[in-house]
């Protein structure tokens, strides 16, 4: 549902009618201005002389400078040709890289074995320059040795441990003693500034 009313636009075009006022025709137009201003003469442009530059001299190089600039050179030329001969080391080296992966690739396709190494082994027979009996002498000589020295430093350590343990045992008791001594304090007696003083704590 519209609210609002259609409106219906017709639009005329006309064309304005020209009005032609025959009395207000002005046949000279530089007679309505009476008071016209002479215009002055345009003065003539000041000649304008072109601005000649002194030409400089151009600085030449010193033989000093001349020989510093030829010593920068050579040492830039020669690193140079050092980077570029460790690049192109460096190039050979990848592409013979490449081409041993490229080789390994193929026999590993092809299912190539590489050829085994061979190994000598060479054995020696060991023969024993003592007989058993003799071996289990020495041997049982040597545990026997082994557990008697372990034994004496056991008993060192015990002895050491003992001692230490004693000491201990002394300087806690003067230790003890000493405490004991700076705590006890005398007892007040009566007439004794502070005697009262426990009552009123």
């Amino acid at each position: 549902m519209d609210l609002l009313p259609k409106v219906e636009e017709n639009l005329i075009e006309e064309e304005p009618e020209i009005i032609e006022d025959e009395e207000n025709e002005v046949d000279n137009i530089d007679d309505i201005f009476v008071n016209k201003k002479e215009e002055p003469e345009p003065e003539p442009e000041p000649e304008v002389k072109p601005i000649i530059k002194p030409i400089k001299k151009k600085r030449e190089m010193s033989a000093e400078h001349k020989a510093k600039l030829m010593a920068g050179r050579l040492k830039g030329l020669e690193t140079r040709r050092k980077k570029a001969a460790e690049k192109k080391e460096i190039k050979e080296l990848k592409s013979k890289k490449v081409q041993l992966e490229k080789k390994e690739l193929i026999d590993y396709v092809n299912q190539v074995k590489p050829e085994p190494k061979i190994v000598e082994k060479i054995v020696e027979k060991v023969v024993p320059s003592h007989n058993e009996e003799d071996i289990e002498k020495r041997t049982q000589a040597a545990i026997k040795k082994a557990l008697d020295e372990h034994e004496e430093k056991r008993q060192i350590r015990k002895k050491e441990k003992r001692e230490n343990l004693k000491k201990q045992m002394q300087d806690k008791k003067i230790n003890d003693m000493c405490v004991n001594a700076s705590l006890y304090t005398r007892r007040p007696q009566y007439g004794d500034q502070d005697f009262f003083d426990v009552c009123f704590k």
